[in-house]
Protein backbone atom coordinates (compact mmCIF):
# COMPACT_ATOMS: atom_id res chain seq x y z
CA UNK A 1 0.00 0.00 0.00
CA UNK A 2 1.27 3.55 -0.73
CA UNK A 3 1.39 6.16 1.89
CA UNK A 4 -1.32 8.56 2.36
CA UNK A 5 0.78 11.86 2.56
CA UNK A 6 4.68 12.01 1.12
CA UNK A 7 6.92 10.45 3.66
CA UNK A 8 8.31 13.06 6.36
CA UNK A 9 11.56 14.92 6.91
CA UNK A 10 14.42 12.44 8.44
CA UNK A 11 15.24 14.49 11.66
CA UNK A 12 17.79 13.25 13.46
CA UNK A 13 18.45 15.61 16.25
CA UNK A 14 21.93 16.31 17.29
CA UNK A 15 23.65 14.33 14.72
CA UNK A 16 25.61 16.33 12.01
CA UNK A 17 28.94 13.87 11.35
CA UNK A 18 28.90 10.61 9.22
CA UNK A 19 31.44 8.05 9.93
CA UNK A 20 31.61 7.89 6.22
CA UNK A 21 32.23 11.75 5.73
CA UNK A 22 33.70 12.30 2.10
CA UNK A 23 31.94 9.58 0.60
CA UNK A 24 29.06 9.75 -1.87
CA UNK A 25 25.59 9.01 -0.64
CA UNK A 26 22.53 7.40 -3.07
CA UNK A 27 19.70 10.06 -1.26
CA UNK A 28 16.80 8.17 -1.82
CA UNK A 29 13.03 7.87 -0.74
CA UNK A 30 12.64 5.63 2.51
CA UNK A 31 8.89 4.37 3.25
CA UNK A 32 6.99 5.48 -0.02
CA UNK A 33 5.17 2.42 0.53
CA UNK A 34 4.34 0.12 3.90
CA UNK A 35 6.06 -2.50 2.07
CA UNK A 36 9.16 -0.67 1.37
CA UNK A 37 10.05 -0.47 5.29
CA UNK A 38 9.28 -4.36 7.24
CA UNK A 39 10.74 -5.17 11.05
CA UNK A 40 10.17 -7.99 12.51
CA UNK A 41 10.68 -8.33 16.34
CA UNK A 42 12.56 -11.40 17.38
CA UNK A 43 11.71 -12.53 21.17
CA UNK A 44 12.99 -15.73 23.00
CA UNK A 45 10.34 -18.53 23.56
CA UNK A 46 8.77 -18.95 26.37
CA UNK A 47 7.02 -21.95 28.03
CA UNK A 48 3.02 -21.81 26.46
CA UNK A 49 1.52 -21.46 29.91
CA UNK A 50 0.49 -18.57 32.48
CA UNK A 51 -1.81 -15.60 33.01
CA UNK A 52 -0.67 -13.53 29.77
CA UNK A 53 -1.81 -14.04 26.44
CA UNK A 54 1.30 -13.31 23.93
CA UNK A 55 -0.15 -11.37 20.99
CA UNK A 56 2.27 -12.21 17.89
CA UNK A 57 0.70 -10.11 14.74
CA UNK A 58 1.50 -7.81 11.79
CA UNK A 59 -0.27 -4.43 10.84
CA UNK A 60 0.77 -1.65 9.12
CA UNK A 61 0.09 2.04 9.56
CA UNK A 62 -0.53 2.00 12.80
CA UNK A 63 1.83 2.88 16.02
CA UNK A 64 2.29 0.51 18.55
CA UNK A 65 0.34 3.23 21.09
CA UNK A 66 -2.64 2.93 18.78
CA UNK A 67 -2.41 -1.03 18.54
CA UNK A 68 -2.35 -0.73 22.60
CA UNK A 69 -5.46 0.99 22.49
CA UNK A 70 -7.28 -0.54 20.57
CA UNK A 71 -6.45 -3.89 22.51
CA UNK A 72 -7.39 -2.42 25.51
CA UNK A 73 -10.60 -1.61 24.24
CA UNK A 74 -11.66 -4.51 22.45
CA UNK A 75 -10.53 -6.61 25.84
CA UNK A 76 -12.37 -4.26 27.95
CA UNK A 77 -9.38 -3.83 30.00
CA UNK A 78 -9.03 -0.63 32.11
CA UNK A 79 -5.83 0.90 30.66
CA UNK A 80 -3.30 0.22 27.64
CA UNK A 81 -0.85 -0.14 30.55
CA UNK A 82 -2.19 -3.16 31.73
CA UNK A 83 -0.49 -4.18 28.35
CA UNK A 84 3.00 -5.71 27.84
CA UNK A 85 5.28 -5.17 24.62
CA UNK A 86 8.89 -4.63 24.33
CA UNK A 87 9.12 -1.50 22.39
CA UNK A 88 7.38 1.09 20.06
CA UNK A 89 7.59 0.47 16.06
CA UNK A 90 7.63 2.05 13.29
CA UNK A 91 3.91 3.39 11.86
CA UNK A 92 4.66 3.77 8.46
CA UNK A 93 5.82 0.03 7.29
CA UNK A 94 4.59 -3.74 7.70
CA UNK A 95 5.53 -4.21 11.24
CA UNK A 96 5.21 -7.81 13.09
CA UNK A 97 5.55 -7.02 17.15
CA UNK A 98 4.21 -9.27 20.17
CA UNK A 99 1.74 -8.16 22.94
CA UNK A 100 0.69 -9.48 26.22
CA UNK A 101 -2.79 -9.35 27.23
CA UNK A 102 -3.62 -10.15 31.14
CA UNK A 103 -6.78 -11.93 30.46
CA UNK A 104 -6.37 -14.93 33.35
CA UNK A 105 -4.72 -18.31 33.28
CA UNK A 106 -7.90 -19.75 32.05
CA UNK A 107 -9.10 -17.28 29.35
CA UNK A 108 -9.32 -19.40 25.83
CA UNK A 109 -6.94 -18.83 22.98
CA UNK A 110 -9.93 -19.46 20.59
CA UNK A 111 -12.05 -16.71 21.97
CA UNK A 112 -8.95 -14.46 21.84
CA UNK A 113 -8.84 -14.97 17.88
CA UNK A 114 -12.34 -15.00 17.45
CA UNK A 115 -12.73 -11.42 18.99
CA UNK A 116 -9.73 -10.37 17.39
CA UNK A 117 -11.29 -11.27 14.19
CA UNK A 118 -14.66 -9.78 14.61
CA UNK A 119 -12.89 -6.53 16.47
CA UNK A 120 -9.85 -6.48 14.75
CA UNK A 121 -9.57 -7.58 11.36
CA UNK A 122 -6.57 -4.76 10.40
CA UNK A 123 -4.57 -7.07 12.57
CA UNK A 124 -2.85 -10.33 10.80
CA UNK A 125 -0.84 -13.37 10.97
CA UNK A 126 -2.10 -13.61 14.63
CA UNK A 127 -0.38 -16.25 16.82
CA UNK A 128 -1.10 -16.63 20.18
CA UNK A 129 0.01 -18.51 23.76
CA UNK A 130 0.00 -18.19 26.88
CA UNK A 131 2.87 -16.80 29.18
CA UNK A 132 3.66 -16.17 33.10
CA UNK A 133 4.38 -12.31 32.87
CA UNK A 134 3.95 -9.08 31.11
CA UNK A 135 6.62 -8.46 28.54
CA UNK A 136 8.89 -5.79 29.31
CA UNK A 137 10.28 -2.32 27.18
CA UNK A 138 13.41 -4.02 25.75
CA UNK A 139 12.58 -7.63 26.39
CA UNK A 140 13.58 -8.84 23.07
CA UNK A 141 16.36 -10.47 21.16
CA UNK A 142 16.55 -7.34 18.76
CA UNK A 143 14.87 -6.52 15.29
CA UNK A 144 15.05 -8.32 11.89
CA UNK A 145 14.67 -5.66 9.00
CA UNK A 146 14.27 -5.62 5.06
CA UNK A 147 14.30 -1.62 3.66
CA UNK A 148 13.81 -1.14 0.07
CA UNK A 149 15.65 2.62 -0.52
CA UNK A 150 13.68 3.99 -3.93
CA UNK A 151 14.20 7.17 -6.08
CA UNK A 152 18.01 6.73 -5.86
CA UNK A 153 20.34 9.22 -7.20
CA UNK A 154 22.14 6.95 -8.58
CA UNK A 155 20.79 3.73 -10.61
CA UNK A 156 23.43 2.56 -12.42
CA UNK A 157 24.41 -0.94 -12.78
CA UNK A 158 27.26 -0.44 -10.59
CA UNK A 159 25.66 0.99 -8.31
CA UNK A 160 26.84 -1.61 -5.38
CA UNK A 161 30.84 -1.02 -6.49
CA UNK A 162 30.60 2.54 -5.72
CA UNK A 163 29.63 1.71 -2.50
CA UNK A 164 31.75 -0.70 -1.68
CA UNK A 165 33.91 2.33 0.50
CA UNK A 166 31.00 2.57 2.80
CA UNK A 167 30.58 -1.05 2.96
CA UNK A 168 33.63 -1.97 3.89
CA UNK A 169 33.89 0.93 6.82
CA UNK A 170 30.89 -0.13 8.38
CA UNK A 171 31.84 -3.90 8.01
CA UNK A 172 34.95 -2.27 9.95
CA UNK A 173 33.50 0.02 12.11
CA UNK A 174 30.36 -0.65 12.26
CA UNK A 175 27.95 2.28 12.36
CA UNK A 176 27.26 5.16 14.60
CA UNK A 177 24.58 4.24 17.49
CA UNK A 178 22.62 7.65 16.57
CA UNK A 179 18.57 7.75 17.23
CA UNK A 180 16.82 8.18 14.69
CA UNK A 181 14.05 10.17 13.41
CA UNK A 182 11.31 8.10 14.60
CA UNK A 183 12.40 9.39 18.41
CA UNK A 184 11.86 13.42 17.32
CA UNK A 185 8.86 13.37 15.38
CA UNK A 186 7.30 14.17 12.40
CA UNK A 187 8.36 18.47 12.77
CA UNK A 188 11.58 16.93 14.38
CA UNK A 189 10.79 19.02 17.40
CA UNK A 190 10.40 16.18 20.26
CA UNK A 191 13.26 17.06 21.51
CA UNK A 192 12.67 20.77 22.18
CA UNK A 193 9.71 20.15 23.00
CA UNK A 194 11.49 17.84 25.54
CA UNK A 195 13.71 20.57 27.35
CA UNK A 196 10.56 23.13 27.56
CA UNK A 197 8.81 19.96 29.56
CA UNK A 198 12.04 19.64 32.03
CA UNK A 199 12.69 23.58 32.35
CA UNK A 200 8.94 24.03 32.98
CA UNK A 201 8.02 25.74 29.67
CA UNK A 202 5.60 23.63 28.32
CA UNK A 203 2.80 21.51 30.44
CA UNK A 204 2.24 18.18 29.23
CA UNK A 205 -1.33 16.28 30.34
CA UNK A 206 -0.62 12.95 29.60
CA UNK A 207 2.36 10.80 31.35
CA UNK A 208 3.11 8.58 28.55
CA UNK A 209 3.71 11.79 26.42
CA UNK A 210 6.09 13.88 28.64
CA UNK A 211 8.17 10.73 29.10
CA UNK A 212 8.56 10.32 25.33
CA UNK A 213 9.83 13.84 24.53
CA UNK A 214 11.94 13.80 28.38
CA UNK A 215 13.74 10.88 26.09
CA UNK A 216 14.06 12.67 23.17
CA UNK A 217 15.97 15.46 24.53
CA UNK A 218 18.17 12.91 26.29
CA UNK A 219 18.41 11.15 23.15
CA UNK A 220 19.13 14.53 21.26
CA UNK A 221 21.94 14.81 23.62
CA UNK A 222 23.71 11.87 23.02
CA UNK A 223 23.22 12.30 19.34
CA UNK A 224 25.40 15.38 19.80
CA UNK A 225 27.63 13.54 21.73
CA UNK A 226 28.48 11.03 19.44
CA UNK A 227 28.56 13.34 16.43
CA UNK A 228 31.51 14.93 17.82
CA UNK A 229 33.10 11.62 18.27
CA UNK A 230 32.71 10.42 14.87
CA UNK A 231 33.57 14.58 14.21
CA UNK A 232 36.89 13.98 15.54
CA UNK A 233 37.62 9.93 14.56
CA UNK A 234 37.14 8.35 18.02
CA UNK A 235 34.41 6.17 17.05
CA UNK A 236 35.43 3.13 18.53
CA UNK A 237 38.42 4.92 20.76
CA UNK A 238 38.37 4.32 24.06
CA UNK A 239 40.17 6.82 26.55
CA UNK A 240 41.15 6.45 30.00
CA UNK A 241 38.02 7.78 32.32
CA UNK A 242 34.99 6.49 29.95
CA UNK A 243 32.68 4.40 30.09
CA UNK A 244 32.62 1.46 28.54
CA UNK A 245 30.54 -2.18 28.53
CA UNK A 246 31.78 -5.56 27.48
CA UNK A 247 29.89 -7.54 24.77
CA UNK A 248 26.59 -9.10 26.43
CA UNK A 249 26.98 -7.22 29.80
CA UNK A 250 24.71 -4.40 30.64
CA UNK A 251 26.70 -3.03 33.67
CA UNK A 252 29.19 -0.23 32.38
CA UNK A 253 32.07 0.71 34.11
CA UNK A 254 35.04 3.08 33.88
CA UNK A 255 37.77 2.15 31.25
CA UNK A 256 41.16 2.16 33.83
CA UNK A 257 39.24 0.88 36.61
CA UNK A 258 38.63 -2.40 35.27
CA UNK A 259 40.05 -5.91 36.66
CA UNK A 260 41.10 -9.06 35.03
CA UNK A 261 40.51 -8.38 31.59
CA UNK A 262 42.55 -10.26 29.25
CA UNK A 263 43.87 -8.50 25.97
CA UNK A 264 41.49 -9.72 23.86
CA UNK A 265 38.75 -8.72 26.16
CA UNK A 266 39.57 -5.11 26.27
CA UNK A 267 40.00 -5.19 22.52
CA UNK A 268 36.08 -6.03 22.78
CA UNK A 269 34.89 -3.10 24.47
CA UNK A 270 32.80 -0.98 23.61
CA UNK A 271 32.58 2.72 24.68
CA UNK A 272 29.24 4.13 25.71
CA UNK A 273 27.89 7.84 25.46
CA UNK A 274 25.95 9.40 27.96
CA UNK A 275 21.68 9.44 28.22
CA UNK A 276 21.50 12.24 30.83
CA UNK A 277 19.60 11.48 34.04
CA UNK A 278 20.07 11.52 38.22
CA UNK A 279 21.49 7.98 37.75
CA UNK A 280 24.18 7.70 35.46
CA UNK A 281 27.11 6.50 35.38
CA UNK A 282 29.54 9.89 34.90
CA UNK A 283 32.81 9.51 32.99
CA UNK A 284 36.05 10.59 34.12
CA UNK A 285 38.84 12.76 33.44
CA UNK A 286 38.46 13.72 30.01
CA UNK A 287 35.91 12.56 28.96
CA UNK A 288 33.69 14.17 31.91
CA UNK A 289 34.95 17.12 30.38
CA UNK A 290 33.64 16.58 26.79
CA UNK A 291 30.62 16.21 28.61
CA UNK A 292 30.39 18.48 30.97
CA UNK A 293 31.01 21.09 27.54
CA UNK A 294 28.02 19.31 25.82
CA UNK A 295 26.05 20.58 28.92
CA UNK A 296 27.36 23.93 29.50
CA UNK A 297 26.21 24.30 25.22
CA UNK A 298 22.98 23.63 26.24
CA UNK A 299 22.97 26.27 29.02
CA UNK A 300 23.02 23.16 31.78
CA UNK A 301 25.21 21.43 33.99
CA UNK A 302 26.14 18.33 35.95
CA UNK A 303 23.95 19.38 38.86
CA UNK A 304 21.01 20.26 36.65
CA UNK A 305 21.11 16.75 35.34
CA UNK A 306 21.01 15.44 38.64
CA UNK A 307 17.39 17.01 38.91
CA UNK A 308 16.27 15.54 35.69
CA UNK A 309 13.32 13.93 35.91
CA UNK A 310 14.28 10.54 34.23
CA UNK A 311 17.07 7.87 35.92
CA UNK A 312 19.39 7.58 32.84
CA UNK A 313 21.67 5.40 31.46
CA UNK A 314 24.55 4.87 29.00
CA UNK A 315 23.96 3.76 25.09
CA UNK A 316 26.60 1.98 22.83
CA UNK A 317 28.69 4.33 20.78
CA UNK A 318 28.51 1.92 17.71
CA UNK A 319 26.68 -1.22 16.33
CA UNK A 320 28.56 -3.79 14.01
CA UNK A 321 26.12 -5.73 11.41
CA UNK A 322 27.60 -8.80 10.54
CA UNK A 323 24.73 -10.24 8.66
CA UNK A 324 24.05 -7.08 6.78
CA UNK A 325 23.28 -7.36 2.74
CA UNK A 326 22.56 -5.25 0.01
CA UNK A 327 21.24 -6.27 -3.68
CA UNK A 328 20.54 -3.62 -6.36
CA UNK A 329 16.81 -4.41 -7.19
CA UNK A 330 14.73 -2.88 -9.98
CA UNK A 331 12.88 -0.49 -7.91
CA UNK A 332 16.20 0.32 -5.44
CA UNK A 333 18.22 -1.26 -3.12
CA UNK A 334 17.18 -3.61 -0.70
CA UNK A 335 18.95 -3.55 2.26
CA UNK A 336 18.27 -6.59 5.08
CA UNK A 337 19.51 -6.64 8.73
CA UNK A 338 19.05 -7.98 12.18
CA UNK A 339 19.79 -4.89 14.44
CA UNK A 340 19.79 -4.79 18.62
CA UNK A 341 17.17 -3.88 20.65
CA UNK A 342 17.06 -0.07 20.45
CA UNK A 343 19.47 0.40 17.59
CA UNK A 344 17.96 2.07 14.19
CA UNK A 345 17.82 1.00 10.71
CA UNK A 346 17.15 4.20 9.86
CA UNK A 347 21.03 5.47 11.01
CA UNK A 348 22.59 2.60 9.22
CA UNK A 349 20.96 3.65 6.43
CA UNK A 350 21.88 7.55 7.15
CA UNK A 351 25.52 6.26 5.97
CA UNK A 352 24.59 5.37 2.44
CA UNK A 353 21.87 8.01 1.72
CA UNK A 354 24.28 10.80 2.82
CA UNK A 355 20.51 13.20 2.25
CA UNK A 356 19.74 13.81 6.18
Amino acid sequence: MKMNNKSSPDFFSGATSYLTEGIPGVGGTLKSEYSHFKVIEMMDPVPDKGEHVALTCTREGMTTQDVLKRLASVFSLKSKNLLGHAGLKDKEAITTQTFSLPLGRNYPLDKVRLTLEESFPELCSVSLQKRETKIKIGELKGNSFEVLLTNLNNNSDDLLEKLTPIINKIKEFGFPNYYGPQRFGDKGDNAERGKAVWLGEEKVRSPWLKNFLLNSYQSKLFNQWLSKRVQEGHLKDIFDGDVVLSPGDSRPFLYGEERGLTLEEKDLLIVTGPLFGKKMILPKGAPLEREESLLKEEGLSLNDVRMFPLYGSRREAWIKVPDLSINLEREGLLFKMTLPPGAYATSLLREFRKST
